[in-house]
């Protein structure tokens, strides 16, 4: 299992300040690289985003960077433009599951990332029905040493306490306007889309806030008290707190006392909207529903490591709601065709979903397993039925999931002759090097886009699948 995360760092005119800020960011990761959750595997990265820095900062961040050239990672923007914007580019470029930010007038502390990891890696946990903020408890262990209670399901963010060398800085003010101290998911900060591009919303860090907001109002965020990240921010520094108000039915809040232009104000409403449209597709409630029902599956009929892994599972959800396919082949046969038949009764009771398996003993399973969830059994065949009836219509979203790696690679192409020109197919174990080579090649025969879902659906055996499109 591979544990990745990566931690951004904008920075501008900062050059008595951004070595130490490194410094203590790989001090926080070497200690976590001690003793991993799990003794998993560590992807770290740190990547800088120099805005255009007129002072210093970029040679001395280089030469302290040379310390571990392997680790960071530098971009450059030509001309200056503000934080918010410095931090959606270094997203571009982070492949971290989890996202850290830290500014240059912030340092972690050594537990720092080992806390956030600790609170968000939990094994097997299902995901929350519930969003925004819940407290963890801490039980003070002995000095500076603490044990975290960690809830019975997952969290989708982390935000630890935050301490001032500037006696006069408000704690609160500091938490509501720094990124500092927050660790999230790669999922939830896509979904936020990053920090919006509208000036008004950048003065005095207000998109912070905003950002902050947003995310407790669709994921559920852990709050540790514990204070393991500094600021030397100064008071004056520090915007002061801001009331939120709506800005229309089911709108997200933005800040009050933020004077916006008309075309702005329609931009923030226009992305509240659309978060709200998107909040459908990511529903948790559902998701947990879903969890629930994969446990049972693979604890009752399949072992863990044969089954589609939740993460791929939680990803094709996800997939088909927003790609809204008309005949979706599912050559997964198992938990797979839940998954897509769920998408199918409760919100396109239209498409058509084709469930096959190369075993028909497995196939019976199937059916008795839908049946249980009162989920459609129709349209569930066998390969040699599918291959005999089905194989001459096409299909808009496919898995390819189906009996061992030999069978998989001898009828790869079959699979790809079925699929619409505007569809895609999610190819899944291609962590066997032997089945990845097959793949490869025949994507490439075909001139077909590959993309790798790694990130999205990389479980504790290492599996994950890669997605393929025409061009």
């Amino acid at each position: 299992m591979t544990l990745s995360f990566s931690v951004i760092v904008p920075v501008y005119n900062c050059q008595d300040s951004v070595v130490r800020t490194l410094q203590s960011i790989e001090q926080s990761i070497q200690y976590f690289c001690q003793n991993p959750p799990m003794g998993a595997e560590v992807m770290a990265e740190v990547i800088l985003v120099n805005d255009a820095s007129s002072d210093r900062t970029l040679e001395v961040a280089t030469q302290f960077m040379q310390t571990n050239p392997q680790r960071f990672i530098v971009v450059n923007h030509q001309a200056s433009q503000g934080l918010a914007i410095a931090r959606n580019t270094g997203f571009k470029y982070a492949k971290g599951e989890l996202i850290f930010f830290c500014d240059p007038n912030s340092f972690f502390s050594l537990p720092h990332i080992f806390a956030c990891i600790l609170c968000l890696q939990q094994p097997n946990q299902p995901p929350s029905e519930q969003v925004g903020a819940v407290p963890l408890d801490t039980k003070l262990v002995q000095e500076n040493q603490y044990q975290i209670v960690v809830p019975p399901y997952a969290l989708d963010a982390v935000q630890t306490g935050i301490q001032s060398s500037n006696a006069s800085a408000s704690v609160k003010s500091l938490q509501n306007h720094s990124l500092s101290n927050l660790c999230v998911k790669r999922e939830c900060h896509e979904f936020l889309e990053g920090f919006l591009n509208l000036p008004p919303l950048h003065e005095n860090g207000k998109e912070v806030s905003a950002y902050h907001h947003w995310l407790e109002q669709f994921f559920l965020v852990g709050k540790l008290a514990v204070k393991t990240v500094e600021s030397i921010k100064s008071a004056s520094q520090l915007p002061g707190m801001i009331e939120l108000v709506q800005t229309g039915q089911n709108a997200v809040a933005v800040p009050q006392s933020v004077v916006i232009e008309s075309s702005n104000a329609q931009a923030i409403e226009a992305h509240s909207q659309r978060l709200f449209q998107k909040a459908t597709f990511f529903n948790k409630q559902e998701q947990a529903r879903l969890f629930k029902i994969y446990r049972t599956y693979v604890s009752t009929i399949s072992l863990e490591d044969h089954a589609v892994s939740w993460e791929a599972a939680r990803y094709l959800f996800q997939a088909v709601q927003e790609a809204k396919p008309k005949r979706i082949l599912d050559l997964g046969s198992g938990y797979s065709s839940l998954i897509f038949r769920t998408y199918q009764a409760k919100f396109a009771p239209e498409t058509t979903v084709v469930s096959v398996d190369d075993d028909a003993e497995w196939l019976e399973k199937t059916k008795a397993f839908l049946q249980a969830n009162d989920i459609s059994t129709k349209h569930c065949i066998t390969w040699e039925t599918f291959s005999s009836a089905y194989a001459d219509q096409s299909y808009d979203f496919i898995l390819y999931d189906m009996g061992n790696m030999y069978i998989r690679a001898e009828n790869l192409t079959k699979i790809v002759d079925v699929m619409e020109p505007t569809g895609c197919l999610i190819i899944d174990d291609v962590h066997f090097s032997f089945y990845a080579m097959v793949v490869f090649e025949v994507i490439g025969n075909y001139r077909l886009r590959l993309q790798s879902l790694k990130q999205e659906t990389l479980d504790k055996y290492g599996r994950y699948a890669v997605k393929a499109t025409y061009i």
